[in-house]
């Protein structure tokens, strides 16, 4: 897994959040036994654009609004057969953070 984080302050009460984030693992033993030895691919992308509130008031807690993509893929391959999934989506994304 490799990953990328960027902010920025956006004045006194706004911050901008980017991150990337991958991951590969392949061809390995999912310990795992359905007709034999199960090897199994993973793969998966997730981004964001985030911009969050800051203000003392709220006391750690920084609503956000933003944008995300996440991409995951993954395929598991025995002597009985082959199973396949892949999942993409995008859009907006609302929410909080929280610290302590």
């Amino acid at each position: 897994m490799i990953g990328f984080s960027a902010l920025r302050a956006l004045g006194r009460a706004w911050t901008a959040d980017i991150s990337l984030q991958g991951d590969w693992a392949d061809d390995w033993d999912s310990l795992r036994r359905e007709g034999g030895e199960v090897r199994l691919t993973q793969a998966g992308v997730e981004a964001h654009a985030r911009a969050y509130y800051r203000d003392a008031r709220l006391r750690g807690v920084r609503p956000f609004l933003g944008a995300f993509y996440l991409y995951y893929y993954q395929f598991e391959n025995s002597g009985e057969d082959g199973n396949r999934a892949r999942y993409s989506s995008a859009g907006p994304e609302a929410g909080f953070s929280s610290s302590f």
